[in-house]
């Protein structure tokens, strides 16, 4: 195990199991009718040291006090020095996730929005979903875009770890992975808001929490050992014409979200 410069404890041991998932290894030695074997498959490799790693999280979860929860990370092409695979040093993996957001040799965002590649140029191409999540925490933040700092201010995680092309395999590998890593990284997370982004992600919060579907915000609501405001927001990439907190939310409510993350006494007394 590496050592922990973040001072996150066992959050390492849970991001480098999830990044190494054992279940994730079963399906490529042909562990047949697995509900994960669909999207495990789905990048057409065969070995632990050529498919790109499930992921755990990005950024910091022990800091970041808004968490962002989709349904899972899209996938593109990169080599084997691009991307995490199960095979490289736990602090290679850590880097690329805890770290995503920049401050180490293999972090690969930065700005928040844009891809940095290792061994690319650090040519800066920006994706809609980053850009999005930014310009949300901005908003909550009520900060510029710019002067969010992605993986402190807010970090994220999806409800599925691992990665393809418009979630396929994701309704299949749902239950066997929330099952098995969301509740340990809400536990990691001091998030006090947690963004709930899009329809897979929003049923797999709604039913595990017993919340109303037509209800937007929830909250107090003791969640994983945390008391936590839960907000379901549609997908930065959805076609949704209504996206922020204030085109979503009654004003009241978005001045409730800020008040609740910024004071500490609030949270406790509620």
């Amino acid at each position: 195990m590496a050592s922990d410069p973040a001072g996150n404890g066992g959050k390492l041991d849970l991001l480098l199991r999830v990044a190494r998932c054992p279940i994730a290894d079963r399906c490529l030695n042909g562990e047949v009718g697995h509900s994960c074997s669909k999207i495990v498959l789905s990048q057409g490799v065969d070995s632990r040291s050529e498919i790109q790693s499930p992921e755990p999280w990005s950024g910091h979860l022990s800091s970041a006090p808004i968490l962002f929860l989709s349904s899972n990370p899209s996938i593109g092409a990169t080599t084997y020095d691009q991307y995490p695979r199960a095979t490289w040093y736990d602090e290679s993996i850590i880097e690329q996730f805890e770290y995503r957001f920049g401050g180490k040799r293999l972090s690969s965002v930065i700005e928040g929005i844009y891809g940095a590649l290792p061994s690319s140029p650090r040519a800066k191409v920006a994706t809609r979903f980053r850009i999005g999540v930014r310009a949300r925490a901005a908003e909550l933040l009520e900060k510029p875009n710019s002067q969010v700092v992605a993986g402190i201010d807010n970090a994220l995680t999806e409800v599925v770890r691992c990665k393809s092309v418009n979630e396929y395999g994701v309704s299949e590998a749902l239950a066997t992975c929330v099952g098995e890593y969301l509740e340990p990284t809400l536990e990691a997370s001091v998030a006090t808001v947690i963004v709930v982004l899009g329809a897979q992600a929003k049923r797999v919060v709604r039913d595990r929490y017993g919340l109303e579907s037509h209800v937007l915000l929830h909250g107090p609501l003791l969640v994983a050992n945390r008391k936590r405001l839960i907000l379901f927001l549609p997908h930065p990439t959805g076609r949704a014409l209504q996206k922020t907190f204030s085109g979503c939310l009654l004003p009241s409510d978005v001045d409730r979200l800020r008040q609740w993350l910024n004071n500490s006494e609030i949270r406790s007394t509620e």
